[in-house]
């Protein structure tokens, strides 16, 4: 997701003319999974964002000064650089591999640190690539080093809102839009467990039974819903033999 920061303004009021413009804010409150690359907001959850686990054979951190007491919780963005290398058993050679990863705006929280290694046994960043320089030996086929510059953004610090312009005519053909996509899954839904009841299966029968019992997707039919679950019933189905017992009388 992203959006662009924008000064919030009031609702709009829906007018009956299709050709009038709608304006619906939308507020967004500080969170964790809000970063700022530049000035486009985005969720960590999604593109261009990645997860990006830290190889187990790192074998150098920067060194870092941590300062403060240990009791620091804020968080302080910084330059992450983590570097590592291991050997590569290949034929007719062996070959070593390294490796450099740059994360700009790395939110560093004290607390998850220790002697300039993190406490955990992993290292999981939610970060951008932006930039990758790889080397390559053996005729292109072998990796010699991999260099990647990542971005994890700036924290959201205030409430914005976002605002979406729309006509009612869209507005409209939106809902619609919505609604036939819902219509046509029930629909193959529907199909699929008259399709399977139609071959004798347990679960269709009794599928097609509680839609006759409860009109869901098909007109409401007693008769037919107690000859459904009495051949789920019969077929195995526990669940279809209890509901008959509560199925009312035609």
């Amino acid at each position: 997701m992203a959006t662009t920061r924008v000064v919030c303004q009031t609702n709009t009021q829906i007018q009956q003319d299709d050709s009038k413009l709608i304006v619906t804010t939308n507020w967004i409150y500080p969170s964790p999974q809000y970063r700022y690359i530049g000035k486009t907001l985005y969720t960590i959850y999604s593109t261009p964002f990645q997860s990006v686990a830290i190889p187990d054979d790192v074998t150098a951190y920067p060194a870092r000064v941590e300062t403060g007491p240990a009791s620091d919780t804020s968080e302080h963005d910084i330059t992450l650089s983590v570097y590592g290398s291991h050997y590569v058993n290949g034929s007719p050679h062996n070959w070593l591999t390294s490796w450099e990863y740059t994360f700009n705006n790395y939110p560093y929280f004290r607390y998850e640190w220790k002697g300039g290694k993190p406490v955990a046994s992993y290292l999981s960043i939610k970060a951008a690539l932006v930039k990758e320089h790889i080397v390559y030996i053996n005729d292109g086929n072998d990796i010699s080093h991999i260099e990647r510059v990542y971005e994890c953004g700036t924290p959201m610090t205030k409430p914005i809102c976002t605002i979406t312009t729309n006509t009612l005519g869209q507005l409209k053909r939106l809902a619609q839009q919505k609604a036939a996509k819902a219509s046509a899954i029930k629909n193959r839904v529907l199909k699929a467990n008259q399709d399977a009841a139609d071959k004798g299966d347990e679960y269709g029968l009794l599928r097609m039974g509680e839609r006759y019992r409860d009109g869901d997707g098909v007109p409401k039919d007693l008769t037919k819903a107690r000859d459904y679950l009495t051949k789920a019933a019969a077929a195995g189905s526990p669940t279809a033999a209890d509901e008959l017992k509560q199925l009312p009388a035609n």
